[in-house]
């Protein structure tokens, strides 16, 4: 939402507004409006009192008292921040295009607006204007991890300019915030497919059984000279992986994981116990130097029968 913080008084000594603003920083819109009666018919020229008369309105859901408020404001000080985001807050929740005007005469002021952007990209994907509601995401993506549907409307607009790889990691973000919801882990994979990579869609899909693992190394030497892509099998594979359960080491496996899209490697694992695991792989590169990688598995599912070393 919107709001009216820190206003500046054009006119209004504070002692006349103070118990107005303290009434409505108690949600006493009544007692405001009472209060804001005398006070407009002493000074009808004060921008800030019509302001605050748009917020006691809009606080008790009068909303076409509010705008009138607003903009009896904006007839006095037309570029009073307050009025400004008080008016574009009503004709944005109400769908209407007036709003527009208003948004970006903020954006005139406050060019770095966030909240002003967001709400302008929403209504240009509503309108259709994806390239525009690109642009105005874009300015807003510091507030959009709060707004799921904003990201997702800023997906699809990526997505139908076909800027699949910025699409990717907008839906991948959606996905994250939303606590892995299944129609945000649905929405990702669909734009995966999309960007012509079945695998990554696929581990995107099915999570839980499938070990995705992005090779990545520390110093120079490593990303001038060690590439995923250029890798060679060794014995048959790209990679031998080893998973050893900790802190026991009372379970082994050697598995082979696939390389897919972007370097990445993908394992669909077997039936083990839950715990840590370290993991151990060797790689191969074109030019026969063999390497090491490490990391840590830690698999948090219920524990799960293993049978493969005779265990009941």
């Amino acid at each position: 939402m919107l709001a009216a913080s820190g206003v500046v008084s054009p006119g209004q000594t504070n002692s006349a507004v103070a118990p107005i603003t303290t009434a409505l920083g108690n949600h006493e819109f009544d007692q405001a409006l009472e209060l804001l009666r005398p006070a407009l018919q002493a000074s009808p020229a004060n921008a800030q009192l019509w302001m605050l008369q748009g917020l006691a309105y809009s606080g008790k859901g009068d909303r076409e008292s509010a705008l009138h408020s607003y903009q009896a404001a904006l007839r006095i000080s037309p570029d009073y921040i307050a009025a400004l985001k008080g008016a574009a807050q009503l004709e944005y929740q109400a769908g209407q295009a007036d709003a527009v005007p208003l948004l970006e005469h903020i954006l005139r002021l406050l060019p770095q607006d966030t909240t002003s952007h967001a709400m302008l990209a929403d209504m240009a994907y509503k309108t259709g204007d994806c390239a525009k509601a690109v642009s105005h995401f874009s300015a807003s993506r510091p507030i959009l991890s709060s707004q799921p549907g904003a990201l997702q409307e800023y997906g699809a607009c990526l997505l139908k300019r076909k800027q699949t790889d910025e699409a990717i990691l907008v839906f991948t973000e959606l996905l994250r915030t939303q606590g892995d919801d299944p129609r945000a882990r649905r929405a990702l994979a669909a734009v995966q497919l999309s960007a012509g990579q079945p695998q990554n869609a696929l581990a995107t899909l099915q999570p839980d059984g499938r070990l995705l693992l992005r090779v990545q190394g520390q110093g120079e030497l490593w990303a001038t000279y060690i590439k995923p892509e250029k890798f060679i099998p060794d014995h048959g594979h790209l990679m031998h992986l080893f998973l050893i359960r900790l802190p026991y080491m009372d379970r082994m496996y050697h598995l082979h994981p696939e390389r897919i899209e972007g370097g990445s490697f993908l394992e669909n694992l077997p039936t083990f116990l839950a715990g840590k695991y370290q993991i151990f792989a060797d790689i191969v590169d074109d030019n026969g130097v063999q390497g090491h990688v490490s990391g840590v598995l830690d698999r948090k599912a219920e524990v799960q029968r293993d049978t493969s070393r005779g265990e009941t």
